[in-house]
């Protein structure tokens, strides 16, 4: 199955279920012990955060960390990249998009998001295509630095 249909697929079990988090953890990826408090904070600390991911950096070169910044959600538009770089801020900060790698969600803010949550007829990943609903929506992206993942593979950390 592809990543966006398991991620909806999820996502519509969660909201069948009525579950109040949904929480994405890619299989090639360790978390910190207190991921889940950590980025939970951050949802209960911002009404309208759809999203609290960690840090996960790429597994190959350049090692940039899966975070992203958009003007208006138009990939690279006059920019030659739109990852965050490097040093990132200490305390919780708020993104356009990120890996979902390490990510907690609110179920009940999915609601507003139209039709499917993930898909793929964007440019990017099916993440893209759910963060460029979700701002369309009025819903906020935020990172906690501390939740910082290891993405298994030749380099296992930055």
């Amino acid at each position: 199955m592809a990543i966006d249909r398991a991620r909806q697929n999820i996502v519509d079990h969660a909201k069948a279920t009525s579950a109040d988090r949904i929480l994405f953890i890619d299989d090639d990826t360790l978390i910190p012990l207190d991921t889940v408090e950590t980025l939970e904070g951050v949802l209960l600390a911002h009404p309208k955060a759809v999203s609290a991911s960690g840090v996960c950096y790429q597994r190959g070169y350049p090692w940039m960390p899966m975070l992203y910044k958009f003007e208006d959600f138009d990939w690279m538009k006059g920019r030659l990249s739109n990852q965050l770089i490097p040093p990132l801020p200490e305390e919780p900060f708020q993104v356009s998009a990120n890996g979902m790698g390490i990510c907690l969600m609110k179920t009940e803010l999915l609601e507003k998001v139209e039709g499917d949550c993930f898909g793929r007829e964007s440019k990017g990943t099916e993440d893209f295509f759910f963060y460029k609903k979700a701002h369309e929506a009025g819903l906020e992206a935020w990172c906690h630095p501390k939740a910082v993942a290891v993405h298994l593979g030749e380099r296992l950390r930055v």
